[in-house]
């Protein structure tokens, strides 16, 4: 079941945000605000794991 959300998240994020329809239904936007909020956090940790990166070469270097 997860796995199948996953999916979908990541289908959706691929398509991209132009083809999300005028939000009908209350669940429609909590499903929205769900996939806003993972792909936010997916854009953080990957913003984390370059900076940890940067400064160990950073540290290494010097």
């Amino acid at each position: 079941m997860k796995r199948l959300l996953k999916i979908k998240l990541f289908r959706t994020l691929i398509i991209g945000p132009r083809l999300i329809r005028p939000l009908a239904s209350a669940s429609n936007l909590k499903k929205f605000l769900i996939y806003l909020l993972t792909f936010i956090n997916y854009r953080l940790i990957l913003y984390i794991l370059i900076l940890r990166t940067t400064l160990i070469l950073l540290i290494t270097t010097y």
